[in-house]
């Protein structure tokens, strides 16, 4: 679903938005942490976190001379259609930038977690600033694709080999794996709510790679000098992504 363009840049929302916030709103009303409106604000401020992160990627990437021709935005972050690879000083920028959005509002809802009152209020600022803190070490740690915009990926590129650089990004992504499956068995020693929070989570994920696989983030550098072969709106590209 196209929700609008910014920076010329078509911006999308994958469909896992609307059963993952379902999903943890209800989770949160049942489990008893926060009430249903103060859930659904912190939903809210969640999408409008991931937004401005992406908003902020999008305007240093044309700064810097990057082209987007669209993004599809998840809960974990934007998956982006690219007409070009990005130098690696071009990455660190991009990434910087919107590493910084994600650190900013953590650190604003983490203060105002701690200067207001024990009750819904203070919970539903304490859930959004952990989930930018979350949001902010996997744009750090975590490359979802070969060609996705990644500060550690950058950084470590300018000291090590290439082949070198990739094993430490594939095992960051295997440590991040069996955490997650970790946290999965706590969940559901939790509540089978959270348990189904979590699943939703990890089918969501498997959406992510694919998207970047379909929107050509996999393709190799020599690639990208070939037309796309999957454009938006085609009956191959990504399902949730729809020309308008």
């Amino acid at each position: 679903m196209k929700i609008g363009t910014a920076f010329q840049t078509k911006i999308f929302l994958h469909h896992s938005w609307l059963w993952l916030s379902a999903l943890a709103v209800g989770t949160l009303v049942l489990l008893e942490i926060e009430p249903f409106v103060e859930a659904i604000v912190a939903a809210l401020l969640v999408f409008g976190s991931i937004l401005l992160g992406t908003l902020v990627r999008l305007y240093t990437a044309r700064r810097v001379g990057v082209e987007w021709s669209a993004v599809l935005l998840f809960p974990v972050g934007a998956v982006t259609r690219r007409e070009q690879l990005s130098t690696l000083r071009q990455q660190a920028t991009i990434a910087s930038a919107e590493l910084s959005v994600y650190i900013v509002l953590t650190v604003i809802f983490g203060w105002l977690w701690s200067h207001l009152p024990m009750g819904a209020l203070g919970i539903e600022m304490e859930i959004v600033a952990l989930y930018n803190a979350g949001l902010a070490l996997y744009t750090l740690l975590l490359r979802v694709s070969p060609q996705h915009d990644n500060l550690l990926h950058a950084i470590l590129s300018r000291f090590m080999p290439a082949k070198k650089t990739q094993h430490v990004m594939n095992s960051l992504n295997s440590l991040a794996l069996s955490i997650f499956a970790v946290a999965s068995v706590l969940a559901m020693a939790i509540d089978w709510w959270a348990f189904g929070l979590w699943f939703a989570v990890a089918l969501m994920l498997s959406h992510v790679v694919e998207a970047a696989e379909r929107m050509g983030e996999y393709r190799e550098a020599v690639e990208f000098d070939r037309p796309i072969l999957q454009p938006i709106g085609s009956k191959s590209a990504d399902p949730s992504v729809v020309n308008s």
